[in-house]
């Protein structure tokens, strides 16, 4: 395993392994720096009612270089007070998903990591914010909104064949638990 420090003003590293065999090496260059901003990646700005989708926090320097890992950090997300009732927040790890020890260590102390799980609930607008909890960083957060709307399906499902001259009054209808809401 190779190892290299680096002071508080280098930004810079090269970390350079060598096959002790042959001549060949590889190097690496490993940026320092500060977390500037961060944001939240999200697959879909939309769900369904009962999905659930994953949330990550990307963490950028002040020269929009992008973190590698955040594994071994730990973030505050909340959904807005007004829309706790239209999705929850779960950890990642109870999606049976295979974590790292340091996402897995900070989970068991019932925190969040930089990765979540959303599960959708009540159709609606969800505003969520993430914000990192460590002392020397403050004032770093990210918002976000998701759109949950309700899962729908056209029936029947196939092609409709119809004659040109077929007058049709289409009327649509919501179905939940088998049993129309509006008519």
């Amino acid at each position: 395993m190779l190892t290299t420090k680096a002071n508080a003003t280098q930004e810079n590293a090269f970390i350079t392994a060598k096959d002790k065999d042959n001549d060949v090496s590889f190097s690496c260059k490993v940026g320092f720096g500060e977390v500037y901003t961060i944001a939240i990646e999200k697959r879909f700005d939309q769900m369904n009612v009962g999905e659930v989708t994953e949330l990550q926090v990307i963490a950028k320097d002040k020269y929009n270089n992008s973190f590698t890992s955040l594994e071994g950090w730990e973030f505050q997300w909340e959904i807005s007070e007004h829309d706790a009732h239209k999705a929850k927040l779960m950890q990642i790890k109870s999606q049976n998903k295979k974590i790292g020890q340091y996402r897995e260590a900070i989970e068991n102390n019932g925190k969040y990591t930089d990765i979540v799980s959303i599960q959708a609930m009540q159709i609606g607008q969800v505003e969520i914010s993430v914000k990192i909890v460590k002392p020397n960083i403050e004032g770093v957060y990210a918002k976000t909104t998701m759109y949950i709307a309700e899962p729908f399906e056209i029936v029947p499902k196939g092609p409709i064949y119809m004659d040109r001259n077929t007058h049709v009054d289409l009327k649509l209808r919501l179905l939940r638990s088998n049993k129309f809401v509006t008519d």
